[in-house]
């Protein structure tokens, strides 16, 4: 708690992170919004506020994912709960929610995602086309859990099914669109042991053989 007493406009320019970084931590730390930040940018660190800052510092130098440190993350202008059990939404992802949205039918039609993950593709398209089925699955019950709270806080209408890829799916199953975001990383690929990917889950991240399995088993599927 060496910054208590401090003021939080000092004690955020003396953090060590970038600028985003140290600002998404004070407020976090505080409770405070961004704008508060610099409202009361005079106003003294507590004591408890400066211990809950130190802690969540330390994690995010330790290379913690700053997504999974404030447990969430902005997607197709979406709030998403995010933790160890999912990977975290990457901006590169809103583009397959465009396409699949480009691609389903005008009125009734059906989206199927598979790995649903944190539930960011198919909560996105819910959101955005209300009067699409969208049936989410992913083989993990605790990133379900996650998908399902996303979809009730973002109040989209989606179906999850726990299940292997089509395993679950009844044989006669048609949809419009098919979308996935699945494990595409080769089994010992350097990137694996790097940043945000160290803390996570590598189900997710690997197949664990060539990276393209998962993508076979898609296509042939489909």
């Amino acid at each position: 708690g060496s910054v208590a007493g401090a003021s939080i406009a000092s004690v955020q320019a003396g953090l060590p992170l970038d600028p985003l970084e140290n600002r998404i931590l004070l407020c976090q730390a505080t409770g405070l919004s961004r704008v508060q930040l610099i409202t009361q940018g005079d106003r003294p660190l507590t004591l408890e506020e400066a211990q809950r800052l130190d802690a969540l510092v330390a994690r995010r130098l330790g290379g913690e994912p700053i997504a999974y440190i404030v447990g969430r993350r902005e997607f197709f202008g979406l709030d998403f709960q995010v933790g160890p059990a999912v990977l975290i939404p990457r901006p590169d992802t809103e583009l397959i929610v465009e396409l699949a949205l480009e691609r389903l039918p005008p009125g009734p039609s059906r989206l199927l995602d598979m790995g649903t993950g944190s539930g960011a593709i198919a909560v996105a398209v819910a959101h955005t086309r209300p009067d699409a089925g969208v049936t989410a699955l992913d083989v993990s019950p605790d990133a379900l859990a996650v998908a399902q709270a996303n979809a009730a806080a973002n109040g989209a209408r989606v179906r999850f099914l726990l299940s292997s890829w089509f395993d679950a799916l009844a044989a006669d199953s048609t949809f419009d669109v098919v979308a996935s975001n699945p494990p595409y990383i080769a089994a010992g690929d350097d990137h694996l042991a790097q940043g945000d990917l160290r803390f996570e889950p590598v189900g997710a991240l690997t197949d664990p053989a060539d990276g393209l399995s998962a993508l076979r088993l898609i296509i042939e599927g489909s």
